[in-house]
């Protein structure tokens, strides 16, 4: 990028640049001049948000009271629309659901156990393979084996 592009550069040949692209803007002058204004409104706020203790506790604050307004709103629409007893006909109970759970557990554990036998298997027979190679090899002379060293 050329350096001579960014001479004579000012916040308003910037802003009324704005204004010629957005030709709708054109009318509302105060608008374009004020968005780097808003901009930077924008950015200080995130940064109070993002790095401020007080916000960090406002923010817990506020999920509270929205959390115990959802609560006491949901517990109000079940109790008063009688929803809540619709759950005594399901078939979940803690056991079932406990049951179930179970089951699958000893399913995992079950194929882990298979992979562990299927790995050791393997191993035995790499190492079974591995003896018998050794067994017919020829042992080495020892010039041989004082030249590698």
């Amino acid at each position: 990028m050329n350096t001579a592009e960014f001479t004579g550069w000012d916040i308003r040949r910037e802003l009324s640049y704005m204004r010629k692209l957005h030709p709708m803007l054109n009318g509302y002058f105060l608008i374009t001049h004020l968005t780097v204004p808003i901009s930077l409104l924008i950015i200080l706020v995130a940064f109070f948000f993002a790095f401020s203790p007080f916000a960090r506790r406002l923010g817990s604050i506020l999920g509270a009271i929205l959390s115990f307004l959802f609560n006491v709103s949901w517990t109000f629409i079940l109790t008063k629309t009688g929803l809540f007893s619709i759950w005594d006909n399901l078939p979940l109970t803690a056991e079932s659901i406990t049951d179930k759970k179970k089951i699958l557990i000893r399913a995992m554990e079950e194929k882990a156990r298979k992979q562990i036998i299927v790995k050791r298997v393997e191993n035995w027979q790499k190492r079974d393979l591995g003896v018998q190679d050794k067994k017919h090899e020829t042992t080495p002379r020892t010039e041989e084996v004082h030249e590698c060293v």
